[in-house]
């Protein structure tokens, strides 16, 4: 916060509008990942003025991204759209191919939220086609995991185990990360649910080991919460009730979301 503000301060002595617009940007990026949720959006949205005063059409549109993952937060998801939309405009006409992926993947989110899965997959393929043109590693593992999302709402658990694991198949290289631990917690919960329950017990656990040592108690509760089911399912009531306290501890400190939003 001190970096946004020393930004700001600087800027404005110097009158240079487009590091004030930098530094809100940046403010809201910051009470974003505070929760405090009303204050990124007015930070954005005043980012959002000077950028469209100053005519730059590539930051415009990562503010309404932005503005976007702020109204999706709060379950606003057709107020989402429309600043995605607009973004997604700006960023065809730019030829910006990597943040139109990141625009494609938060159209779907909003979608599967809106229960409209066949809107869900058709932006998930975009986005996946763009990043595999960038070859963009990262981002195709995201967009694999999330089309197996999509298809584990849609009750297609076969294939979104599929995509699960080639999700992890992009990650092979690197050091176990977020992406693996969220993998690993859908796997555990797809396996559960067709009730294969000692491969989702390794999933789940594997997924617990890494959120042990980071910052991931979103991830985290949801662990517990499918640990819980798994435990009880195998009548073993001591665990069950373990990680059944556990979640029930968590869970009302953070919230957590299966599919994953891209800011910019």
């Amino acid at each position: 916060e001190k970096k946004s503000d020393s930004l700001f301060i600087l800027s404005k002595q110097i009158n240079y509008t487009e590091g004030v617009a930098e530094s809100y940007n940046l403010r809201g990026v910051i009470n974003r990942d505070q929760s405090n949720l009303k204050d990124a959006l007015d930070n954005y949205l005043s980012a959002l003025k000077l950028f469209e005063e100053l005519k730059m059409p590539v930051k415009v549109a990562g503010i309404q991204n932005n503005i976007g993952l702020i109204y999706a937060e709060i379950k606003e998801y057709r107020t989402a759209l429309a600043y995605y939309f607009k973004a997604e405009k700006i960023n065809i006409s730019n030829k910006e191919k990597s943040r139109l992926a990141i625009n494609y993947n938060n159209i779907a989110t909003c979608y599967q939220k809106l229960n409209q899965f066949s809107s869900a997959q058709t932006y998930l393929q975009k986005s996946l086609l763009l990043r595999q043109e960038v070859a963009d590693t990262i981002g195709m593992a995201m967009s694999y995991h999330n089309i197996g999302i999509n298809h584990q709402l849609t009750n297609d658990k076969d294939s979104a185990i599929i995509f699960f694991n080639k999700s992890l198949s992009y990650l092979s290289n690197m050091s176990e990360n977020i992406g693996h631990a969220y993998n690993y917690l859908e796997l555990g919960n797809t396996l559960l649910q067709q009730g294969k329950l000692k491969e989702a017990e390794k999933y789940l656990l594997s997924s617990l080991r890494i959120t042990q040592n980071s910052e991931l108690e979103g991830l985290k509760v949801e662990v517990y919460k499918y640990l819980s089911m798994l435990y009880e399912k195998q009548n073993d009531f001591k665990k069950a009730y373990t990680y059944q306290n556990l979640y029930l501890a968590s869970k009302d400190n953070v919230e957590s979301d299966e599919s994953k939003n891209e800011i910019l």
